[in-house]
């Protein structure tokens, strides 16, 4: 491998993946969980959840802010930086209840070498 199959996470947000193998995986049932992962990407004002596949297998959550700081002058901006905390808290649920739920991994990055080649070790 000479990348990391995983994205590091922004924000400070768990790493929660599925790590499975393509013919593993119900096709039907990413569907489902992908619009459900879409629905609660709607409810969001300062960020998108998407699912993201994984480099060479599985997939991860993935976060990305929206533009809002793009509509919001200086003033409102540290008004609703407190907001977009609260967010990221509600997608911090999220995702662990996902894990939890789903049974998915949750990962942190225990080494990245210079190649971009990434150890991962599974969070308890």
């Amino acid at each position: 491998m000479s990348t990391s199959n995983f994205k590091a996470m922004d924000y400070d947000l768990p790493l929660v993946v599925c790590d499975y193998e393509p013919d593993e995986w119900d096709n039907d049932y990413y569907y489902d969980f992908e619009c459900e992962v879409e629905d609660f990407s709607d409810t969001l004002e300062f960020y998108e959840v998407t699912i993201e596949a994984g480099y060479y297998r599985g997939f991860q959550f993935w976060v990305s802010e929206r533009n809002w700081r793009d509509y919001c002058d200086e003033e409102e901006e540290k008004k609703e930086e407190a907001r977009a905390a609260e967010e990221l808290e509600k997608i911090r649920d999220y995702l662990l209840d996902m894990a939890q739920e789903e049974g998915f991994m949750e990962l942190e990055i225990s080494g990245r070498f210079s190649n971009g080649e990434a150890l991962y070790s599974r969070i308890a």
